[in-house]
């Protein structure tokens, strides 16, 4: 008998497959249930004499808004198989009888497992030779209630974007799969990570991670470019306070972490000045796409501190050892163009180009195969993850510069414009 892995089968619930945006609570909790214990208890058998081949599991309200776009997502046309039942009801579906016995008890099953008297609007579709659809329309006026051990299944609420204050997130692309963050220019000019910024870069991509109606992310910055580096503020307390400076040593260590272990694909879109915690979610996104304009730094050593963040991970992966010790040592600037042609970012287009090519890549990566695109990116950040070694020293090392007393001149000559005299 072939079935969905039960993680299939919980992540076409949320809208996997299909293109849709899952909704928290009560329908999911149904679908999981039915998921867990439908599939393995009820469905053991024949399915109109022919073996069950796959699941599709859809919360009725979404199938409802694709209407008739439903047909070119699943491909076919649907049979009406099932329909509204109550706990005790036998099923009224349009199977054989062996058939709407199993269903029967699937319908217990999942009543029983959630405590409910009735799902209201439950209905099985048929879709392709042997393969089933259910779409779940619970009635909201009943209790919600969150199934708590469903073994080997873990259920992740759609994240809360609202409580970002310098991201400012948007859903687009078919369905609402692709996450379009935009880091906020709060000064009217660059984004700059100051404290609460530094730290909401670091928790977003595990958030995007979390979300299962998220096929892909695009980061782009607002103003006049991508981003502008740390606030000065932040660097200032950095160097005056332990506990301040080992905190943002945690935020900037997850952060690299945090875009490599993300499943999802990220694409940047990188125009203007691109410099500090923004150029490292930048460069380490796995679709890298600068104006060429853009002007790439990385700023560490005119601030008097070890090139750490994302430096020694990345940059002698993608333009080499001797690019990246030239750029880095001596902090040059790299223009868009240049950076595509050592090979430091993927494309390089003109500026009035770069969101609709950013755009675009981000939709056909949500179109395409998620298991292949995730397990691709998985596997070739293993070559990120070996170097986590040489990754861990450079931010100890930039970190320790923190409190020693170059970083101070670096602040003071970058506050009064003039060339730091280390």
């Amino acid at each position: 008998m072939r079935f969905f892995s039960l993680g299939l089968a919980v992540n076409a619930a949320q809208g996997h497959g299909v293109g849709l945006q899952p909704r928290e609570g009560y329908g999911h909790a149904a679908i999981a249930a039915l998921a867990i214990e439908a599939l393995r208890k009820t469905f053991e058998g024949s399915i109109d004499g022919g073996e069950l081949g796959g699941l599709v599991l859809i919360h009725r309200e979404l199938f409802a808004d694709l209407g008739g776009g439903l047909g070119a997502c699943v491909g076919g046309a649907h049979i009406v198989l099932g329909g509204h039942f109550d706990a005790g009801d036998r099923a009224t579906a349009l199977l054989s009888d062996a058939g709407q016995q199993r269903l029967a008890l699937g319908q217990q099953l999942v009543l029983e497992r959630l405590g409910l008297c009735s799902v209201h609007g439950f209905i099985v579709r048929k879709w392709r030779p042997h393969t089933l659809m259910l779409v779940n329309d619970c009635d909201g006026r009943q209790q919600d209630p969150v199934p708590t051990r469903f073994p080997g299944v873990v259920m992740h609420p759609s994240p809360d974007y609202s409580r970002y204050q310098t991201l400012h997130i948007t859903r687009r692309g078919e369905g609402g799969a692709v996450l379009d963050i935009q880091m906020k220019a709060t000064n009217g000019k660059l984004p700059t990570a100051g404290h609460d910024g530094h730290r909401e870069l670091t928790e977003i991509w595990r958030d995007v991670g979390r979300d299962d109606s998220v096929r892909c992310a695009v980061l782009r910055g607002e103003g006049l470019g991508f981003s502008g580096g740390g606030d000065l503020a932040l660097v200032q307390d950095m160097a005056d306070d332990f506990e301040v400076r080992t905190r943002v040593w945690k935020e900037a260590r997850d952060l690299v972490y945090n875009v490599i272990n993300c499943d999802k694909p990220i694409v940047s879109a990188m125009h203007g000045p691109a410099v500090g915690a923004g150029l490292v979610a930048g460069l380490l996104a796995d679709i890298s796409i600068a104006s060429r304009s853009a002007k790439i730094v990385d700023g560490h050593t005119r601030l008097g501190v070890a090139a750490g963040d994302h430096a020694a991970i990345i940059w002698p992966l993608l333009c080499g050892m001797a690019k990246a010790k030239y750029y880095l040592m001596l902090c040059e600037p790299v223009s868009g163009e240049e950076a595509e042609r050592i090979g430091l970012v993927s494309l390089a287009v003109e500026e009035d180009q770069l969101l609709p090519k950013a755009y675009e890549v981000a939709d056909k990566l949500a179109a395409g195969s998620q298991t292949a695109i995730r397990w691709t990116k998985y596997a070739l950040n293993n070559w990120l993850r070996q170097a986590g070694p040489s990754f861990d020293t450079s931010l100890a090392l930039e970190f320790m510069g923190f409190g020693g007393p170059d970083v101070r001149e670096g602040v003071a000559s970058l506050r009064e414009r003039r060339a730091p005299r280390f």
